[in-house]
């Protein structure tokens, strides 16, 4: 068996063709990213690895509803993450973050620093920081190298 993109490719298409409810529960970006960047991957055990969890997930949803976050986050936790983590390592992946979390952190930041009374400089690093990771994050997006949950 040949471990190459295009038979991942197929299997993806067939996927897109479906009418699933709920497609945010698929991670439908994050495997489209993993099977643009599929050749890559230089070792051949662990492009086999990659190659049969992309496989068993893609077989997954093509026959299983996934119904609830619940099950996504398992199917992620299963299928997606293991592949993203070797991304990251090996492909300079990061792993996206929803900008309602990264408010939700800046906000306990802010917090801690008006409970110190801090000077307003570090209100804007703060503020600049997550600027800078959202500026970061946008490149990786267009450069399909980014992977996550419900992506």
């Amino acid at each position: 068996m040949t471990f190459e993109a295009k038979n991942l490719s197929v299997i993806y298409r067939s996927f897109l063709l479906l009418k699933k409810p709920n497609k945010r529960f698929y991670h439908i970006k994050s495997v489209e990213n993993f099977i643009f960047h599929f050749d890559e991957t230089s070792q051949t055990l662990e492009k086999e690895n990659i190659f049969n969890l992309l496989k068993n997930y893609l077989d997954h949803i093509n026959e299983n509803d996934i119904s609830d976050i619940i099950e996504c986050r398992e199917k992620f936790e299963k299928f997606i993450y293991p592949v993203g983590k070797y991304f990251e390592k090996n492909c300079k992946f990061i792993i996206f973050v929803k900008l309602y979390i990264s408010i939700f952190y800046l906000a306990v930041i802010c917090s801690v620093l008006y409970f110190f009374n801090s000077n307003v400089y570090f209100y804007l690093c703060a503020i600049a920081a997550v600027l800078i990771f959202y500026g970061y994050t946008y490149l990786k997006i267009r450069n399909k190298r980014i992977y996550g949950f419900s992506w």
